[in-house]
């Protein structure tokens, strides 16, 4: 698994994370790179505040998490890594941050075949 590079300036303070699909009750898991010291990382599932930590540059802490999104918020600029898969077939991705203006608009072609296929589309309304 593994993605490109993200540049540090275009790192940011907020992130969404959406489960995906593993099958028999797997996790997913966020790693939460900082790159300054004193970053302080709040995750929240569901509302509630379910870890805070407290990196220094370089420092990473992975979040592991089923069945709801989580809600990723720092002080300071942080890297999010989502490890994920649909049913035993894993994949990683890094995750945009929610101030990412990226594109307006998205092509996607369906393999062939019948095999599952399932896609999340994160968009703010």
């Amino acid at each position: 698994m593994g993605d490109q590079i993200v540049p540090i300036p275009m790192l940011g303070l907020e992130y969404i994370v959406v489960n995906g699909d593993l099958n028999n009750g797997g996790t997913d898991q966020a790693s939460i790179l900082a790159v300054q010291d004193g970053t302080v990382v709040n995750v929240l599932q569901n509302g509630n505040l379910v870890s805070t930590q407290t990196l220094n540059k370089g420092q990473f802490f992975q979040y592991q998490f089923a069945n709801s999104p989580i809600y990723i918020k720092s002080n300071k600029p942080i890297s999010v890594l989502h490890l994920t898969g649909t049913g035993c077939e894993l994949g990683s991705a890094v995750v945009p941050q929610i101030g990412c203006t990226g594109s307006t608009t998205v092509g996607l072609t369906r393999p062939a075949g019948t095999d599952y296929f399932k896609i999340f589309v994160l968009a703010h309304t």
